[in-house]
């Protein structure tokens, strides 16, 4: 494990992500890289921090190199999510191991789930169990207890099942890169704090009600800085009804171009929308046994921001890195030479990318100025053009 690879939101960056940096130095990293999201994140809502505040916190810390994973892919679901991250990762060239947090800690189990997962029997198995009007996550552990009942286990847990979406994702890019799981330690996903550690979605609920939960965060002087200035915490709710009043414009087609529609479900969201004064109502009036509160919210956010399925069907098409240190530098030099994607590391380089890469360079600049506004206090439009790498 030479340069090791992480995958993270860090929303925001705790004490549980500074435990995990700091056991892969222990068990032998040199470098660390890690990707993370931008300001859009997976639980289709917006980062409670800005991006690069979190980059910094996590460098302070002991990454060495944080890129950004743009918004059609940190806004996503789990596979690609994972694809996203994965695809960065890999194009960088010097990435060795792919490590991220397990409930269980059992990368064997992980990889057979993965492995029954492309077993050309999974999709027809899975049918089965949706047409019994099972939910997505009940239907696909059924089908791999019929495949793999071994490691089947690993699907009752939300940073497993993430891992699984690693491991198909770098069997999918023919990737090098070695999966290694680090044990989770102390509170788990959306549970209680225990142990020193909490989780990232009780630290959010202490912040929007106006608690600071120093001990839980790792370099707390930025995030208390950034609540300071009036640019944290963030949430789209802060333009709950300017998201409603957009939303409102659209049609079924319109919400129909957003990723992971299907079955018709725009036409349940347009109805939703129409009868909802606030988001949350929208996110309960749209959701159904198939399609989950996550898998609303995640619709909800695409629509508002005009992130299409075209946009979100490839992969990243460039590395933006967002805060460095000596090391991370010296990564960066190595992929100037070896690496398969352009690296932006100021506006002026996005003039030299594919018309592809610009759209979505252009997606993530309307994401920062949608971002700004819900602020606690607002902030102009351009500063994704004018954000600068941090250097440390």
């Amino acid at each position: 494990m030479k340069t090791a690879g992480i995958i993270a939101e860090y929303n925001p960056f705790h004490t549980g992500h500074a435990y995990q940096l700091k056991r892969l130095r222990e068990l032998g990293a040199e470098r660390i890289v890690v990707v993370m999201s931008g300001n859009a994140v997976q639980r289709g809502d917006f980062a409670v921090a800005e991006k690069r505040a979190r980059a910094k916190a996590a460098v302070l810390n002991g990454a060495d190199l944080v890129l950004g994973l743009p918004a059609p892919w940190s806004s996503a679901g789990a596979n690609r999510f994972a694809v996203g991250g994965v695809r960065l990762l890999d194009s960088l060239g010097c990435v060795d191991t792919l490590c991220f947090g397990s409930e269980s800690g059992d990368v064997e189990a992980i990889k057979a789930a993965a492995a029954g997962e492309n077993d050309e029997k999974y999709p027809g198995l899975l049918k089965e169990g949706l047409e019994l009007s099972m939910t997505f996550a009940a239907a696909r552990e059924r089908a791999l207890e019929n495949l793999r009942p071994e490691a089947s286990a690993v699907l009752r847990s939300p940073n497993d099942i993430l891992g699984v979406e690693y491991v198909k994702a770098l069997n999918a890019l023919g990737s090098s890169i070695v999966p290694y799981a680090v044990k989770r330690q102390g509170a788990g996903h959306d549970r209680p704090a225990e142990g020193g550690f909490s989780s990232g979605a009780e630290i959010r609920e202490k912040l929007f009600a106006g608690e600071f939960p120093e001990e839980y965060l790792s370099s707390a002087e930025i995030l208390k800085e950034e609540i300071e200035a009036g640019r944290a915490p963030v949430s789209l709710k802060n333009i709950e009804r300017a998201a409603l009043c957009a939303l409102r414009r659209l049609s079924p087609e319109d919400i129909a171009k957003a990723p992971d529609i299907s079955e018709g479900i725009e036409n349940r969201i347009y109805s939703a929308v129409r009868s909802s004064v606030t988001l949350e109502e929208l996110y309960d009036g749209a959701k159904t046994k198939r399609y989950t509160h996550a898998r609303i919210r995640r619709v909800v956010l695409h629509s508002f921001l005009g992130l299409t399925r075209e946009l979100s069907a490839g992969l990243p098409p460039y590395i933006q890195p967002l805060a460095l240190n000596g090391r991370g530098r010296e990564i960066l030099r190595e992929a100037r030479n070896a690496a398969e994607l352009p690296v932006v590391m100021r506006f002026s380089d996005v003039q030299g990318l594919s018309p592809e890469a610009r759209q979505v360079f252009a997606a993530e600049c309307a994401l920062e100025d949608m971002f700004t506004m819900a602020m606690p206090k607002p902030d102009i439009c351009g500063l994704e053009q004018a954000g600068n790498v941090i250097l440390l």
